[in-house]
C-alpha cells in the first residue's frame, strides 16, 4: 500500500511539475481544468500498471554463515539496539512540543471567546 502511495504522489508530482512549468501562464483555462482532473485519474491509475519478467539465474548462491563477530558488527548491532530509542526520543519531543503548542494556541482562543462579545443565534453563538 505504501508503495502505491509512494508512486501516486511521484506521479502528481510530476504531472504538477509539468502544470507549473509549461502551462500556468497560458490562457487556455478550459484545457487547463481538463489537464487538471486527468491528471489527477492518471496519477491514481499509472502505480497500478506492471511490467513483469522472468528472470532464471544459472548461479546457485550458498548461505554465508557468520560463526563470530568483529568489533566492527559489535558496533553495527550497538546501533541497531539504540536507533529505535533514538527514533522514539525524537518523535516524543515532537508530540510535546506540538502538544504545547497546541495547547497554548486553545488557551489563547478561549481567552478571546471569554473578552469578546457574542452574537447568539437559535443554533449557534457568533463571536466578534
Amino acid at each position: 500500500m505504501e508503495s502505491y502511495l509512494l508512486k501516486s504522489a511521484v506521479c502528481l508530482a510530476i504531472f504538477y511539475w509539468f502544470y507549473k512549468l509549461l502551462l500556468e501562464n497560458e490562457n487556455m483555462h478550459t484545457f487547463k481544468r481538463y489537464y487538471l482532473l486527468v491528471m489527477l485519474i492518471f496519477s491514481f491509475l499509472i502505480p497500478l500498471i506492471s511490467f513483469s519478467t522472468n528472470v532464471v539465474s544459472t548461479k546457485t548462491i550458498s548461505p554465508i554463515v557468520f560463526t563470530n563477530l568483529n568489533i566492527e558488527d559489535a558496533n553495527n548491532v550497538f546501533l541497531l539496539e539504540i536507533l529505535p530509542l533514538l527514533l522514539g526520543t525524537i518523535y516524543l519531543i515532537g508530540v510535546v512540543f506540538f502538544s504545547f503548542r497546541f495547547g497554548k494556541n486553545l488557551f489563547s482562543l478561549i481567552v478571546k471567546i471569554k473578552k469578546n462579545p457574542k452574537l447568539k443565534a437559535p443554533s449557534h453563538v457568533n463571536v466578534l
